[in-house]
């Protein structure tokens, strides 16, 4: 039954019903670090409240991952322990934390949060120039995508006036 609605909401497009099925633990887990986020700046100064949202949210994605290493056989599989894995992870872990950092700050230098939120959503339109002045092709329709990002924005926007 659930498979079914998934095939009408998404017109029967078995890519777009994969990639619902792979995201949808980022679907449950994004908005919770966004109520774990509010509540470190409600109870902490914004230093603070970065390194525990680190924390947290490693130990949650620590937490999923580890189930779904121990559910999913193509998890298991997939796990490859190298140098090359381990340096990857250290320089993403360094941008990580300043993208978490920063993200954070503009939360709380910003009037209205939904501003930041809003900004953060222009990161497709960045991706689509950076395509577009390297000279890489992109097979995906973008127009739809587009459109995805622009009303959510602005639903984001009003819904934060």
């Amino acid at each position: 039954m659930c498979d079914c609605l998934l095939h009408v909401f998404l017109r029967a497009c078995e890519v777009s019903v994969a990639a619902f099925k792979v995201l949808s633990p980022a679907l449950i887990l994004i908005p919770l670090g966004g109520i774990l986020t509010k509540l470190a700046f409600d109870l902490t100064d914004l230093s603070s409240a970065s390194f525990v949202i680190l924390f947290v949210g490693s130990f949650i994605g620590l937490m999923t991952y580890g189930a779904l290493y121990a559910i999913i056989p193509s998890v298991k599989q997939s796990f490859v322990m190298n140098k090359l894995v381990i340096k990857a992870g250290i320089i993403c872990s360094v941008f990580s934390t300043l993208l978490i950092y920063t993200g954070n700050l503009s939360f709380d230098l910003v009037s209205n949060p939904a501003y930041a939120t809003a900004v953060s959503f222009t990161s497709a339109i960045w991706v689509l120039l950076i395509y577009k002045l390297i000279g890489k092709q992109d097979s995906a329709r973008v127009l739809p995508g587009l459109g995805v990002v622009v009303f959510t924005t602005l639903l984001v926007i009003l819904s934060g006036l």
